[in-house]
């Protein structure tokens, strides 16, 4: 019967040690687990600012091309009264050439 009693010792012992171990891996493995989720909640936060950059990044960029567009137009305009504006001169100074002047008196009437 003692060495039964020694067997059931010896075995209490070892199925106690392997419980010890046990209950200290899952120190750890709790303990890591807080870890993965903190630093879950981290990158969940990382991953909505850059969702929210790249909105606002897309946001300005259709801004930008409404502006291209805006700036395109105004110089096409320009362009367009610049023409009108020559082609005016041009008249202008063709129907200035059309007249000559009569000759006031005292001057002679060659110089036209």
């Amino acid at each position: 019967m003692r060495h039964t009693l020694g067997s059931i010792h010896a075995g209490t012992q070892a199925v106690l040690g392997f419980l010890a171990d046990q209950d200290e891996r899952s120190g750890k493995v709790d303990t890591s687990s807080v870890s993965v989720k903190e630093s879950s909640v981290q990158i969940q936060q990382i991953m909505d600012d850059v969702s929210r950059i790249s909105t606002e990044v897309t946001a300005n960029i259709a801004e930008i091309a409404v502006g291209v567009q805006t700036v395109g137009t105004a110089v096409e305009r320009v362009f367009k009264v610049s023409v009108a504006s020559g082609e005016g001169s041009s008249t202008l100074d063709r129907e200035v050439h059309r007249f000559s002047l009569a000759p006031q008196a005292g001057e002679s009437s060659d110089q036209g």
